[in-house]
């Protein structure tokens, strides 16, 4: 896709003007469409630049590059719909002590999960909770608990090579893709 081809239009009125304008300039301030990126999204604002990007390219947001982390969405969300109502739910994540942010986005893409699932047990409340310990490279745990009986889903990531192995898969996942936005 060339340049030319990447203009953002005015969705609304098919005019260009100062909107056209602050468009094209996200744009120039964008990667190419054919060169696999990763970047840290912290604001809706964020998020909505990479939408837009989404109209020439493929862009996927993950919240963690690991094998592991959709699986443990998938399994989370079917286990809470699987469950009796009154049995709880939480989400407990741990990390290495430098790690800024807590809970961790991929706990809150968890409880996101969670959520979404309409499982009786999350309606009750749904705690997310954060340790920093020595050099955790990253552990997530989704507690199922009733009478008599608990469920325990985790995921372990013991290395960071296992991040970089998992954005070079997604870069490969994407370059076969129809330009959008994926969530994964």
């Amino acid at each position: 896709m060339g340049q030319q081809d990447c203009r953002f239009a005015d969705e609304k009125t098919g005019r260009g003007g100062e909107r056209q304008k602050e468009r094209e300039r996200t744009r120039e301030r964008l990667p190419c469409p054919s060169q696999p990126r990763t970047a840290f999204c912290s604001s809706a604002e964020d998020i909505g630049w990479l939408k837009a990007y989404a109209v020439y390219a493929p862009v996927a947001l993950a919240s963690n590059f690991s094998v592991g982390v959709p699986l443990i969405l998938d399994l989370a969300a079917e286990a809470a719909r699987k469950v009796p109502g009154d049995w709880n739910v939480s989400v407990i994540e741990t990390h290495h002590t430098k790690k800024l942010d807590a809970p961790s986005g991929t706990a809150k893409r968890i409880a996101i999960a969670l959520r979404q699932s309409g499982g009786a047990c999350v309606a009750k409340g749904l705690p997310v909770e954060a340790l920093r310990l020595g050099d955790v490279v990253g552990e997530h745990t989704v507690h199922l608990a009733g009478q008599g009986e608990r469920i325990e889903i985790t995921h372990k990531a013991t290395r960071r090579s296992v991040f970089a192995k998992g954005a070079l898969r997604l870069a490969a996942w994407l370059r076969q893709k129809k330009p959008g936005y994926y969530m994964i």
